[in-house]
Order: C-alpha cells, then structure tokens, then sequence
C-alpha cells in the first residue's frame, strides 16, 4: 500500500514524502528502512522521522550513517511520543537525547562526517502552548543548531495562521504547515 501510493505520489510531480516514526509511540515499519525502500523502488525522495525514544546516541548516530550510504539527505528531527502508560510495563523508552541535543549531533556530523553533501534537516512545531516566547525560544534553539524549517501537525483554524505568522515572524524561521484534506 505504501509503495502503490508512493508510487502515485511520484507520477504526479511530489517532491518529497515524509514519513513518520512510530507516532504516539506505537510500533510500525523503522521509517528510516522505509524511506530507503520507497528512495529505491519509486525513485521519490523522502524525509524519514527520526525519534531520540527509541535509540541512544550510538543507534541514532549508526541510523543517520545508513540513512547517508542510502542517499537519504532529508530528515525531521522529533524527540517521540511517550510510550503509551499501558506498555511501559514491556517496553522502555530510551530518550538520552532530545530534538534539539540530536541536532547539535547532527550540525556536528555535517561539520565532520558529511563535508561534500550535508545532511538537511527540520524540526516540529508544537504552536500551541500557552507562552509564545517559550514557542518561539525553543525554535531559535533548534535553529542554532542547524535546524533549517519546521513542520507542523495540520492547521484548521485562522488562529492557527495567525499564531504561526506571528511565531514565523519573531524567529524569521521557515514553517511548513501541516494540511490535511477534508
């Protein structure tokens, strides 16, 4: 199914299929594999997730290395959903890095490891909170360490614009939002 939409996606000009990693913390297909199945079979290129829940350092840093060898330059850096309560009792989360410690690895690799090609990557944006300068610091945080956009879950509301013009407005970040059809 996911190669057959894919596959459609391409045909009709898609620049680029994002996929996520286990959202809310349940298991689904490593998205990193999929991506490269997806880069491979339907020549699309694609921006996995990469969660810092699942993996340590040495795990995170070994995915991103495949993930190159792959030609995978794209990527979307979230710290993960907890594991659901219910689970915890069979399966543990890891968690030693977060979005934005993760990022700093990865400036870091481009700086080191990827010299000729750098890796590109983006960050989520949670726009909902109650303080926007916290929103907006966080944001900046992850910019410093290399984070080139944002992504957003899908916007439904004006106020959803106007928050995120406001937000885009005092970071000078670039924002993708999220829209998903009705």
């Amino acid at each position: 199914k996911v190669m057959s939409g894919a596959k459609l996606l391409h045909e009709h000009d898609v620049d680029l299929l994002t996929l996520s990693d286990s959202p809310l913390g349940r298991s689904r297909m490593d998205a990193s594999m999929l991506a490269s199945a997806v880069k491979k079979e339907c020549k699309l290129d694609v921006m996995p997730h990469l969660t810092c829940r699942d993996r340590n350092i040495v795990g995170l840093r070994g995915v991103i290395l495949g993930d190159y060898a792959n030609q995978i330059h794209h990527f979307l850096i979230v710290t993960g959903d907890p594991i659901p309560q219910g689970e915890r009792t069979n399966v543990t989360q890891v968690f030693d890095y977060n979005s934005i410690r993760f990022m700093n690895l990865l400036k870091e690799m481009n700086e080191d490891v990827f010299t000729k090609e750098q890796i590109v990557y983006g960050g989520a944006l949670n726009y909902h909170g109650a303080n926007i300068d916290a929103i907006a610091a966080r944001m900046q945080q992850k910019m410093q360490q290399g984070c080139s956009y944002f992504l957003t879950q899908p916007i439904y509301s004006l106020s959803d614009i106007k928050r995120l013009k406001e937000l885009k407005e005092m970071t000078g970040a670039k924002i993708m939002a999220g829209l998903m059809p009705l």
